[in-house]
Formats: structure tokens, C-alpha cells, sequence
């Protein structure tokens, strides 16, 4: 996805926080933001894909003030405890739902909202709150392509690779990662290596958080998204051995959705800014996305 001229705005705001939580002096914040904007001048066109444009600016910053990661290594964590927290309850309700398309589409808008959670969006206020069964039962989807997505994988056999976001969503996205996998299907996860990128869940946090032990594998690869020249061989031969991919979040979508991969696509997401809700439709924004994207033959 190309940028549109708000984006520059949203790029350097969230970098320019990440700056600002740094106990650094005050001298060092302004001497990195101004070599920042600098950066910035010189790699910011309307021509340049819009998430590398992310990942060379977050790279900048967390090579110049380490502190960052500690910041969102913070958030990550208390983000992974409210989820914990939540997920026995989603347990339950989920059970009690007996049809199994009202129980898996119930997991699909958890996972949904769960997006929420993600400081990457400048105009997006990602405050770490429960999310309850009743929110999720009332919540809408602007696009609901729930139904072909559980047509799909109802029928079992699938290798499914499953691209995560943010941390604390990952948690919520273990229920209807199990409920795929009970369905006879394998699912296997991309997450980011160490540190990662902002708050998204990586490999560290995979492990702690018992987010590997709803997988059938996990792969870790750098960056905001998978860029597939940028990726290991294995994270190569995992895409290429996956049945379905189900991409979690803006940024997979930013740059999946103008990348075919000759694999058919589930984007589960919250439009959280004004460029990508445009691509989506007239009043997305703030709404749950189940967009399935069929490429080949399922």
C-alpha cells in the first residue's frame, strides 16, 4: 500500500513518542527526533510502500535509544495480563454456544477487537481494557466474510499459517486458533524475532505468554510485516506450504493486499486510520474487517 500524505503525520507522531518515553536528557530526545526528520525527508514519497516505511523508521529509532524497547517490551506485558486474564471467561461463553458457525463467528469478532490494541496508529487511542462477551456479541462487522472463512476450514486438511499482530491480541486469537485446529486443521504462526516491532507480539513473547502451545510451529522474521524479499528460507517455505493465511492487523493487510501470493487470504482487522479504511470502504473506520480474499482453489 502506498502512503497518502497523512501517513508522514502518523509516522513521525509515533516515532516521536517512542522517543519522548525515554528517561534520556532532553537535549539527546531533540538531537535523534531532529536526525529523525532528516530520515524522514529522505525516505518518505508517495511512491515508497507505506510498511517499509515503518520498519526503516522504527529501526532507526531503537538502533539510536534501546530504551524503546524496553517501553513497549512495558506494554506488551500488561497487555499479555488483562488478556490472561479475559480469556477464561471467552472460554466459557464460547462453550456454551452449541452451534459450531455462531461459535466460531464469535471467535472471529473477539479476535476483531482484540485489534484494538495497537500503539502503532497515532489517532488511535489503544487503552488496555477488558474486553467482555457482550461486547463482542454486540459488536458489527463492516465486512463479514465469516461465513466463506468457515466453509473453508470446517472441512479440515488445512495448513493454515496465522500472521500475528500485537501483543495481548495474540492471546485472544488462541481461541479461534484452537477452534481451527480442532476442526483437523494444522496452524502455524509468524511472529517477529527480537526486540520485534512496537508492540507486536515476537518470539519471546510467544513462549511466555503459552501462545506457542496453540500452534503447530512458529516462525520468527523481521519487520513490520512479512516483506518477502527480507524473509528466511524457512519463513519462505512456510508460506509456500500453507493451505490459508489468515493476516491479523493493518499492517499485514498494508502490505498483503497488494502482494498475491497465489494463497488465499482471511484479513482480520479494525480500520484505524482514515488511508486504510479508504481502501476498505466509506465508514470502516473503527469497524471490524473479515475480508477473504480467494486465490487458487479451496
Amino acid at each position: 500500500m502506498k502512503p497518502e500524505p497523512e501517513c508522514l503525520r502518523c509516522i513521525l507522531s509515533v516515532r516521536l513518542r517512542e522517543i519522548e518515553s525515554t528517561s534520556i536528557p532532553d537535549k539527546l530526545k531533540i538531537q535523534v527526533a531532529k536526525e529523525l526528520l532528516k530520515l524522514l525527508i529522505e525516505e518518505f514519497s508517495l511512491d515508497k510502500e507505506l510498511t517499509q516505511l515503518a520498519t526503516i523508521t522504527f529501526r532507526y529509532v531503537i538502533l539510536k535509544l534501546p530504551e524503546v524497547i524496553t517501553y513497549y517490551e512495558k506494554i506488551k506485558s500488561i497487555s499479555n495480563l488483562q488478556a490472561l486474564r479475559d480469556l477464561h471467561v471467552h472460554e466459557e461463553y464460547s462453550a456454551r454456544l452449541i452451534n459450531n458457525y455462531e461459535r466460531f463467528r464469535y471467535l472471529v469478532k473477539l479476535s476483531g477487537i482484540a485489534n484494538i490494541i495497537d500503539y502503532g496508529v497515532a489517532e488511535h487511542s489503544a487503552n488496555i481494557v477488558s474486553i467482555d462477551p457482550l461486547k463482542v456479541e454486540k459488536a458489527e462487522l463492516f465486512i463479514d466474510h465469516v461465513r466463506e472463512f468457515y466453509e473453508v476450514v470446517r472441512k479440515g486438511g488445512l495448513n493454515v499459517l496465522w500472521l500475528f499482530d500485537n501483543a495481548g491480541e495474540s492471546i485472544y486469537d488462541m481461541l479461534l486458533i484452537r477452534e481451527i485446529r480442532y476442526m483437523g486443521n494444522s496452524v502455524y504462526g509468524f511472529v517477529k524475532e527480537d526486540p520485534g516491532f512496537q508492540n507486536d507480539v515476537t518470539i519471546y513473547d510467544a513462549v511466555s505468554s503459552g501462545l506457542t502451545s496453540a500452534l503447530d510451529g512458529v516462525v520468527a522474521y523481521q519487520g513490520s510485516t512479512i516483506h518477502i524479499e527480507n524473509l528466511s528460507e524457512e519463513a519462505l517455505k512456510s508460506i509456500e506450504k500453507a493451505d490459508l493465511i489468515v493476516a491479523k492487523g493493518m499492517s499485514h493487510y498494508e502490505y498483503l493486499s497488494e502482494q498475491f501470493l497465489d494463497k488465499p487470504v482471511v484479513f482480520i482487522l479494525v480500520a484505524k486510520c482514515d488511508p486504510v479504511a479508504s481502501t476498505i470502504g466509506a465508514g470502516s473506520r473503527g469497524k471490524i474487517i473479515c475480508l477473504f480474499r480467494k486465490t487458487g482453489e479451496l
